[in-house]
């Protein structure tokens, strides 16, 4: 492990990339006996469930639905429930931080800046919120995905890497304007990449597009047991993290106050001091940029 202590953070000596794994109990452990039964149950569950969301609702009976989004909306949150379920979480607390003031709440076109270290956090923000979902890369300009899109990006490493088209790139503030009108939130992870949870990353330039008046609302996600997490691009390690897991814990920490960027001398500042507060941890030096060259060197076979 001595060639990537490089990406150990000098200042806090966290490694936000180094990937956690689930324990595996000994070939004589009792614990086989719980985890066997679980896992037989579970993947029937999560293909059934994965299909219905991934593949009926999100490619086809979603864009039927269009013109109600109300609809809509009630039955993306519950399929992204029951696939939660199946995958495990059979806990979700969701809590507002701070002061609570009439008007700051969570409304139509305002934009939800999250931390990112798993898959699930896709399903989770789709549970609580009707959302569009935004990649981000190194430009200040984003480009919209959908939800399916967003969350099987994880298991690739070149998703981040190669850059879209200029045309398909769109200022954050237009998304804001357009989801006001469809009554959703807009979801941006501005990280532009997973971690493993026990730090932030710096965040990219994704927020500078977003309007004077647009209003960012910061939530951290945190997972018990942390190997839920996937801070290296592997479905192999997801799938066996989920089945070696019984059950886990997601808490959701959202800030109550939003950051409007006019009232900021640097928005991505504010919202990275604010994500590290909601999830108590800190900020590394680390960005997305050295997140590929450590997949670059991770991947990189030595004589």
């Amino acid at each position: 492990m001595e060639k990537f202590t490089r990406w150990r953070d000098a200042g806090t000596g966290i490694a936000p990339f180094q990937p956690i794994y689930a324990e595996k109990p000994s070939v004589t452990s009792f614990k086989w006996l719980i985890i066997l039964p679980v896992a037989l149950v579970r993947i029937p569950l999560c293909i059934i469930s994965g299909l219905l969301y991934f593949g009926l609702w999100s490619a086809c009976f979603k864009k039927l639905l269009y013109f109600q989004p109300s609809i809509a909306g009630f039955i993306e949150r519950s399929l992204s429930r029951i696939l939660l379920f199946s995958l495990g979480c059979f806990r979700l607390s969701y809590t507002l931080v701070g002061s609570f003031v009439q008007g700051d709440s969570l409304q139509p076109g305002d934009i939800v800046a999250v931390n990112h270290t798993s898959p699930v956090d896709v399903l989770i923000v789709s549970s609580l919120f009707d959302c569009i979902f935004v990649k981000t890369n190194c430009q200040s300009n984003v480009f919209p995905v959908s939800s399916t899109s967003s969350f099987f990006s994880c298991f690739s490493r070149l998703s981040f890497m190669l850059s879209p088209s200029k045309k398909d790139l769109r200022p954050l503030s237009e998304i804001c304007k357009d989801a006001s009108k469809t009554g959703k939130v807009v979801v941006v992870f501005p990280e532009g990449t997973t971690t493993n949870g026990r730090g932030l990353c710096q965040l990219t330039k994704c927020l500078e597009s977003a309007g004077s008046t647009d209003r960012i609302f910061c939530l951290y996600l945190r997972y018990l047991p942390a190997a839920i997490t996937l801070s290296v691009p592997s479905m192999l390690t997801f799938i066996s993290s989920i089945l070696l897991t019984i059950s886990f814990e997601t808490r959701a920490r959202m800030s109550a106050e939003p950051e409007v960027p006019r009232n900021c001398n640097n928005v991505t500042e504010s919202v990275l001091e604010k994500l590290c507060k909601l999830g108590r941890t800190r900020a590394t030096k680390l960005d997305l940029v050295e997140k590929q060259i450590f997949l670059e060197a991770k991947y990189t076979k030595y004589d």
